[in-house]
This record gives C-alpha cells, structure tokens and sequence, in this order.
C-alpha cells in the first residue's frame, strides 16, 4: 500500500502506535471500569475495534518489547529476561521500523525502549529514554524544564506513599506543574513528531511511535491525578481477597510475600488501585492531546491508530502488585485498540498478540511480511476472520531470578508449565478469576493431558528447548497474613 496522492483517499497509510507500560485491560473504561475516567480510549475503542482476548508474548519489559520490534517470540529473538549491559537482540530478525523506512517511511519513536541499543539502530528517529523508569536526568528531558522554566526533578518535589524509608514504595505526588511531568513530556514530544511529520505527508508517509513509561509502577503523579479516586469507591479484585495459593506454585506465594503487601491495610491497597487509576487518567488525558495532534495535522483519516500495553499488571490482584513469575489473565491479558484496520466490529473475541503488530505495521505499508514473524497481519482479520487462531502461547524465563514458565490459552482453559513445580490448569468459565487449579483434578484429567500434549508439541515446532528439571529452590514458607475485604486493618 503506498500513500494515497490526497489525504482521506484509500485505506491510511500512517500509522501511529502508543503502548503504556504495565497497563490492566480491565482499567479502562471501554472494557467496563465504570469508575476510571478514560474518554479518550473510549473514544477510540468506540470509532473502532476493542479486543478482549490480546495477549503479551512474555510479561515482562525487554522481552515483550523486543518482539513488538521482532515480531518474533523471545526464545526466537533471545531476549528472555529484562535489559541488562550487552544484552541485545538477535540481529538476524527484520525489524519493522527498518522494513518502513526501506519502504520510504518517515519513522520515529517517543518513550520507552528497553531494548538495549539506541532506538536509531533498528531504524527509529528519535532520543533515546533508557531504561524502565522515567530518565529524570536525561538531557533532553532537563532541557525541555529548563526551556520552560520548570523545577528539574528531585525526591525534594515528591510526597512519597506509604512513605519515604518504606521497602516498596507505591508512588507520591509530584507537585511540579502537570507540564512538567515526563508522562506529559513524551506527549509533548510526540505532537512535535506528528507535526514535523505532517509536514511531509502525503510525499512521505510515517510511523510514530509513542511509548509511556506508565502507569508501571512506582507512581509518581501530579496531585491532582494522585487524589482523584476515593478507595471508598474500590472494590478489591476478587482474587485479592480469596487468593490463598493452595494447590499453586511454591514461587507464589513467595511473590507475596516481596511486596510486603502483607504488612499494608486493605485501605492502603484500595489507595494503591486508586493512584493507579489516577495515573491511567493522567495517561488518557496525554492520550487525548496526540490525537487531538493528527486531527490538527489533518491526517487523522490517513493514520491507522492502534493502541496497547507490554503486559499488564497484578495491583493487588492475586495479592501482587507488579508481575512476576505468575501466569495470570491480569498480567498477560493487554489492552488492545485498533482504529482505521478495516475491522468491522467494535468489539471481538479473537485472540490477537502484541505478535502481530509487526506485520500489521509492515502490510500497512505495502511490504510483504517477513516469513520468520511469527505473528499475523491484524488487517487479515477484518475479512477473514474464519481462518484466525484458535489459542495463544506465552512464555516466561524469569525477573529477578530464573523461573521457566509457558502457557497454553485456548477458548475455555489455560494451562501452564512451570519447570521443577506445580503446573497449572484454569477452568475460565467457571473460574475466570483463576483461583482454582485443576491440574490433578480427576474431573480434568483429559483436558490437562490433551493441553500438556498439545503444548509440548508447539513448543516443540518452535524450537523452544526442554523446560528444565532442577528442584525449586525456595524454602518452606511460614504462615501468612490473608487480609480480606472486610478487614480494615
């Protein structure tokens, strides 16, 4: 597909892609938050297609981004764990913002990268903003206060929660200006982007990406953003309050116990929710302004928007705050929102996977996909929809420590290797809050054999290496403190 000679005449052929960081499906309100105040993602779930059922290959920063980049899984692209110094990808991968610019895209990206070596490498215009939280003290990023006579950051300008001296710190209030944020920043970076892009449009199409840092944690939001939902309003996920990891993995409940969630009051951990919809809010209102730019520009009709998460995140849920080495629907269940795809429908069940973003940014361009991607043009979708897959695999090699998981999710069940423990398999429609494993169930004994085969059969076309068999390591744990939704601690 090649720029059209007017804008608005054929299929867009700009693409713009905005992906937050550890972002819940459930926080937004065209997925059914009644309460979080996201109009702009409503706006562009309602002009174009919601997917319920999309899915992040790993969740977990680096490797989930590199294979946004790849299109391939990180077992292929190699990876597996989050960017440490001489780490990088597999450069024998045809990345897409590489296959664009061949193709005569202006291409650039804004935010979070994580992927090791500078964005221009793989083909992007763009700063480099390293690492998985906010760059403070960036260069450019001290250059835009700086310009515009805004305090530079420091823990002087923060109120932190539950306190400073707390072993996990949640967030605090930034009481800088909301400009002055980096969440607004990276907005206002893409907006000049869009703009300067604009300006050669439709001689030369482009690609923007725009990448926030949020709303992963620690949360450090302006106060009005901080305060704006009550924990009177928040309801617990019901997994918050019934987890009691019987029957699961050793490493669970070793999980949380390292947030020290145990030593919090169930009020604290509805605040929590509430500073994370604060900051999704914070997000949406930034969300708004970069569209607000394509209208501007007069591209909005010319420009596929397609909007989603690296994975997204526990906050309470299954008594976690983050991610980790637990293979749940609220880590590995994304927001995903496409506009100007040709998708018909504004909502759809069919299993999408940050997989396919690649080749549906490569076909929007008009370049043939790449074989080795392992993913599927979105734009197939639209009218062939008979033809899609049927299951989505997952995989996990570790955060802090190694820990080899993958996972099976087909229509109705999840099942999950987890090497040297417990597997685990979830009955999602009876059980889609995933409290009860049923690996060892007589009920299931069918289904965990047919799930285990077929696993082991994909892994193995795939060339994923045996799962290997070493003892856990962790100890026996004490007894816990299970707070409830009743106690109020």
């Amino acid at each position: 597909m090649s720029p059209s000679d007017e804008p608005g005449d054929g299929p867009p052929s700009n693409i713009l892609c905005i992906v937050t960081d550890q972002q819940r499906q459930d926080s937004i309100g065209a997925y059914g938050n009644d309460i979080v105040e996201t109009p702009n993602l409503d706006a562009l779930a309602a002009e174009g297609t919601r997917f319920d059922r999309a899915y992040t290959p790993t969740a977990i920063c680096s490797p989930a981004r590199a294979s946004i980049v790849t299109g391939v899984s990180p077992t292929t692209h190699g990876v597996t764990r989050n960017i440490r110094s001489g780490t990088t990808i597999n450069e024998e991968y045809p990345c897409y913002p590489q296959l664009l610019r061949e193709e005569g895209y202006n291409v650039g990206l804004d935010g979070k990268w994580h992927v090791g070596k500078h964005p221009r490498e793989f083909g992007f215009d763009g700063e480099h903003y390293p690492g998985f939280m906010h760059p403070m003290e960036h260069d450019d990023y001290v250059s835009y206060l700086d310009e515009h006579g805004f305090e530079r950051w420091s823990e002087d300008v923060v109120d932190q929660y539950p306190s400073a001296d707390a072993e996990y710190v949640i967030g605090g209030i930034d009481e800088r200006p909301v400009d002055a944020s980096f969440t607004y920043f990276i907005a206002e970076r893409t907006i000049e982007r869009i703009e300067s892009y604009g300006d050669e449009y439709p001689q030369t199409p482009f690609y923007v990406g725009s990448h926030f840092f949020g709303p992963h944690r620690p949360y450090f939001i302006p106060e009005r953003y901080f305060e704006m939902y009550d924990p009177e309003d928040v309801h617990l996920p019901e997994s918050a309050v019934k987890e009691r990891f019987e029957n699961k993995p050793t490493v669970q409940r070793q999980r949380y116990r390292k947030t020290d969630l145990e030593n919090l009051s169930v009020r604290q951990w509805r605040k929590i929710i509430a500073i994370y919809w604060g900051y999704v809010t914070f997000i949406d209102d930034q969300v708004g302004r970069i569209l607000d730019a394509l209208e501007r520009e007069g591209v909005d009709q010319d420009t596929a928007v397609l909007f989603t998460a690296d994975h997204g995140s526990f906050v309470t849920a299954h008594k976690n705050l983050d991610k980790g080495p637990l293979m749940y629907e609220d880590i590995y269940n994304v927001p995903f929102i496409t506009r100007g795809l040709g998708i018909d429908d504004e909502s759809t069940s069919a299993f999408a996977s940050l997989l396919d973003l690649a080749p549906t940014f490569v076909d929007l361009a008009g370049v043939d996909i790449p074989d080795v991607y392992e993913g599927r043009s979105l734009l197939t979708l639209g009218h062939d929809s008979d033809d899609w897959r049927d299951h989505i695999v997952a995989e996990f090699h570790g955060l802090n420590f190694p820990y080899e998981q993958r996972m099976l999710r087909t229509d109705r069940y999840k099942y999950v290797m987890n090497a040297g423990d417990t597997s685990e398999l979830y009955d999602l429609d009876r059980d889609p809050n995933e409290l009860t494993n049923r690996c060892s169930d007589p009920e299931y004994v069918a289904v965990e054999d047919h799930l285990n085969a077929k696993l082991s059969e994909i892994l193995r076309d795939r060339g994923d290496p045996e799962l290997p068999e070493d003892e856990w390591l962790y100890p026996a744990l004490t007894p816990m403190y299970y707070p409830t939704a009743d106690d109020e601690g």
